[in-house]
Order: C-alpha cells, then sequence, then structure tokens
C-alpha cells in the first residue's frame, strides 16, 4: 500500500497530547503517517491562511468553534462513508495479520446530537445534515474568587446571580484617599485587561434572553426578540451591566483601563473575582501558589434556567486534502469515547462527550474540575 502522509495543525497542545491517539490509530492503519505541528495562536492563523494560498493546507486542522463560518469555505464535511484500509488478524489455526479494505458509514446529524451537548450540533452540523468537524474536548466559563477577601468582607458564598454580584462589588471594592482603586471586586466593564472580555459580554447578553443573530446568522442583538414581551432592549441592557463596572458614576465602579490585567490582579490578590475558563486553572496556579482561591459556577441571570458559554476547538478536514477518507477516519476515531481519554487525562480538559459526563461530573471528578464538566450540558 503507498504511505499516506497527513498533516495535522493545532494549538496549544504539545506532541505528547496526541502521541498515544495518533500511535494507536497508525498500528490500525499501517499506511497511514500522521505529522503533528504546534503552533503559537498569535501565529496561527495567519499560518493558515498562507498555507491555504500556497495550496501547502494541512489535511486536519483545529478552529475555535467561533471560527467555523468564516472557515467554512475552506471545510471539508465528512463523507457519508469512510473508506480506510486497516490492519486485521484473521485465520483460524493459522492467524495472520492482514489488511483489508473497510467501509464504515460516517456519523450522522443525529448521531452527533446524541453525542454531544447541543451547542457541538449548532455549531458543526450544517443544515442538520452536513457534520463540518468534531470537538476533542469542550470547555465552560466559570467564576474564580478569592476566599480570603469574601471572608474579609464577611461574605460566606460566591453570587449565584448577577445581582449578587452587584450587591458584593459595593463590599469588595476599595479605594486609596485619591480615589484609586486598590482592590477590585470584579473584572468587568472593560476589554483591554479583561481576558475574553467578547465571550463575557456575549454571555451576559444571552442570559438576559437576547437572541444574537437570526437563523441566516444575521446579527440582531440590538433589538427587542420576536415574540417578545420584553419592554426593554436585552442586548444593550446587558452592555451597560457591564459597562458600569467601569463607570465611576456608578455604586458597582470598580475597573479601569489603568487596572493591571485581571489574571496579574488576581494572583496579586487584589482582585475578588474574575471569569475564566479551566485553561486558567494553571496559569492561576503557577502564578499564585499562597493565594487562597476557589472555582463556582457561573453566576446567572435567572438561577432556574441556566446558560453557561462554551468555549473549544474544533477538528476540521481541509477541503484541499487529497485524503479526505483518513483525514475523517483520524477525526472520527481520535473524538470517540474509548480514545478520547488519554487526551482528557493528559490536558485536565472537560469532556465534549455525553457519554462520559456522569464520570466526570459532581464527586468523581476532582474540585474544581467538576465545577467545568458540570455546565457542560447548558453551554
Amino acid at each position: 500500500l503507498p504511505t499516506v502522509n497527513l498533516e495535522y495543525w493545532r494549538v496549544f497542545d504539545g506532541q505528547e497530547t496526541m502521541a498515544e491517539t495518533i500511535s494507536q490509530f497508525q498500528k490500525l492503519h499501517p499506511n497511514i503517517v500522521i505529522n503533528y505541528k504546534k503552533f503559537r495562536y498569535d501565529e496561527y492563523e495567519q499560518q493558515l491562511l498562507s498555507a491555504f494560498a500556497e495550496d501547502r493546507a494541512p489535511d486536519i486542522f483545529s478552529i475555535p468553534n467561533t471560527w467555523v463560518s468564516r472557515y467554512r469555505a475552506r471545510i471539508l464535511p465528512q463523507p457519508e462513508q469512510i473508506v480506510l484500509p486497516t490492519l486485521r488478524i484473521q485465520g483460524t489455526l493459522k492467524k495472520e495479520a492482514v489488511i483489508v479494505e473497510e467501509t464504515a458509514p460516517g456519523l450522522t446529524a443525529r448521531q452527533v446530537q446524541q453525542m454531544f451537548p447541543d451547542v457541538v450540533f449548532q455549531d458543526l452540523v450544517e443544515g442538520h445534515s452536513a457534520i463540518l468537524g468534531l470537538p476533542l474536548a469542550l470547555d465552560t466559563m466559570v467564576l474564580y474568587y478569592n476566599r480570603d477577601l469574601f471572608n474579609q468582607a464577611g461574605i460566606t458564598t460566591p453570587p449565584k446571580t448577577w445581582k449578587e454580584v452587584q450587591e458584593m462589588a459595593i463590599k469588595l471594592t476599595k479605594r486609596d484617599d485619591k480615589g484609586n482603586i486598590t482592590q477590585s471586586a470584579i473584572a468587568l466593564g472593560g476589554s483591554s485587561n479583561v481576558p475574553r472580555a467578547f465571550d463575557i459580554v456575549s454571555l451576559l447578553m444571552m442570559q438576559n434572553g437576547t437572541q444574537m443573530v437570526t437563523e441566516d446568522g444575521t446579527p440582531i442583538f440590538e433589538k427587542i426578540p420576536a415574540h417578545s414581551t420584553m419592554d426593554q432592549l436585552p442586548g444593550p441592557q446587558a452592555l451597560e451591566y457591564y459597562t458600569d463596572f467601569a463607570n465611576p458614576g456608578k455604586t458597582t465602579y470598580g475597573w479601569n483601563a489603568t487596572l493591571p490585567n485581571a489574571l496579574d490582579m488576581f494572583a496579586q490578590g487584589r482582585l475578588a473575582m474574575m471569569l475564566g475558563y479551566s485553561y486558567h486553572l494553571g496559569i492561576i496556579k503557577s502564578t499564585s501558589a499562597q493565594l487562597n482561591w476557589d472555582v463556582a459556577p457561573l453566576p446567572q441571570v435567572d438561577p432556574l434556567n441556566r446558560l453557561e458559554y462554551a468555549n473549544y476547538w474544533a477538528e476540521v478536514v481541509s477541503k484541499k486534502t487529497p485524503h479526505p477518507n483518513e483525514a475523517w477516519g483520524f477525526i472520527e476515531y481520535a473524538t470517540d469515547s474509548a480514545n478520547v481519554r488519554t487526551y482528557l487525562d493528559i490536558t485536565n480538559k472537560p469532556t465534549a462527550l455525553r457519554s462520559l459526563l456522569p464520570q466526570t461530573t459532581g464527586e468523581s471528578l476532582p474540585h474544581p474540575h467538576n465545577i467545568f464538566a458540570d455546565a457542560v450540558l447548558t453551554a
């Protein structure tokens, strides 16, 4: 059999995170060689665009869920059938390894809906039929908080609602005699020094009942949703809530552009609350060993109607690949529940598979990782 070389491009995760998965896949399909390449986030998109422009695009690449629409023209949907030469052991008395060409049906849209949280179906299944990619993991936004600052302010539990966040902000923000903020309640209201500010504003809008886009993708987040009984614009109202934390004329004022990045300020013990993802865990642990901090579920507008915010990367296949069966065969293999555990164990990321959630929620997963996993289905 001729050797098939697949170029696989990803961000953040080193080769060790996928080495076992790639090795096992190559044992099943000995003619396939997967060349894994890791990029820095700040260089990745330019490298991708240059590669596509110069006809040297990778066969498989990883993109954030928010890039799917703008990369759609470069993505090859999953074929209805996947044909792969596969190593099998045959024979009864004399067993021998032989290569057989096997044909298997690709996943259906219904299977994707059953296997993954709703957000994956919404993002990666086009027209309820074309599967554009699949995720290895799915991260969710949570609340990081400083237990010592809460104790000093006499606050016993983290906020469950955004109204409680407003009330706590008054107690947790401190200023010097010149009015400079020396301790901030929460990193809200800014952009450059608030990690994932876009995600936070989008989350607040959606929790507040905003319809972000129409079915064809037209933005309508500044309008009152159709058939709504609201008398206020939920999108602008959520934006105003956010910016009030950086408005000196408001009681919640406790953030401005002169303050350090929220991660740095949290590590310094001068920020009581910040919103972040599971990948922020390692950053905080490495920069603030003495800090007494914890993780709590995301505050809600309505705790009885929870809505979280998903942040994940999808593994997709290039439209220019000469090896669609091999590329898609690997993605299906890598994201399957039997094979993805190794990746999840190494990276400590929350699973994107419904079938693994009972093993990674509640008491079965060490705190604080369970907080992220518990939010997957409502993200």
